[in-house]
């Protein structure tokens, strides 16, 4: 499977998460929508997840792309621990239940927040936080096309919910086709922005260590918002 690099605020990256659903029924009648039905079976069955990934970001205010290799970990849809590559990370996202770390490793600064059990981050697309079913995913997104591209099933899809519609405009999942787990991510939001994820190797349902989703801070200069 495959994914992103370094994400700038935590803003960000909880908002880039909430996205799937279904389009109008006519348009889905010319659509393989069997792809999406596997890619949900499979994400049903992951529970854990540890996964190294290259992004590419676009900035509407930046010339060039950036981007950057990272490894995330996940449990579950309420823990994950998204770092960039290096000794130190340059930057370390962490979400336990209800409580939020973006934490700068190098400048031994962090930011904690409280967030509701309700949002996500982009990473849940990887590990199981998208849609139980079909008919859970029609409610929540709309699929505006399902296609094989050079040998990878290509879904393109916009949320439905107006909160989050407002920010993100469009979400493009790529899907393998033979095990039908998440290959890459692509967001695009409506700032003009898009965050592009290819995830270069994947373990699923890892046993995974409590310290990763529990930061030891000791040393740092941390606020609390």
């Amino acid at each position: 499977m495959n994914l992103h690099g370094p994400l700038p605020t935590g803003r960000t990256l909880l908002l880039a998460l909430a996205v799937l659903a279904g389009p109008a029924f006519g348009q889905e009648r010319s659509m393989d929508l069997v792809p999406l039905e596997k890619f949900i079976q499979f994400q049903k069955g992951i529970r854990s997840l540890q996964a190294n990934f290259v992004e590419t970001r676009s900035m509407r205010t930046l010339r060039t792309a950036g981007g950057g290799q990272g490894t995330i970990y996940m449990v579950g849809t309420t823990k994950f621990r998204w770092q960039t590559a290096g000794d130190p990370p340059r930057s370390i996202a962490i979400r336990n239940g209800s409580t939020y770390w973006l934490i700068q490793p190098q400048a031994k600064r962090a930011e904690k927040r409280t967030v509701s059990e309700s949002e996500f981050s982009p990473f849940d697309f990887a590990a199981g936080g998208i849609a139980r079913s079909m008919d859970d995913l029609r409610k929540r997104y709309a699929i505006d096309s399902v296609a094989n591209q050079g040998g990878v099933w290509v879904a393109v899809i916009r949320p439905l919910d107006r909160g989050v519609a407002a920010k993100v405009k469009r979400i493009t999942l790529g899907i393998d086709p033979a095990r039908y787990y998440l290959r890459s991510l692509k967001l695009e939001l409506r700032d003009g922005s898009s965050i592009h994820a290819v995830f270069t190797s994947q373990r699923f349902n890892p046993s995974l260590s409590s310290d990763l989703f529990t930061p030891n801070l000791e040393g740092y200069l941390v606020r609390e918002r």
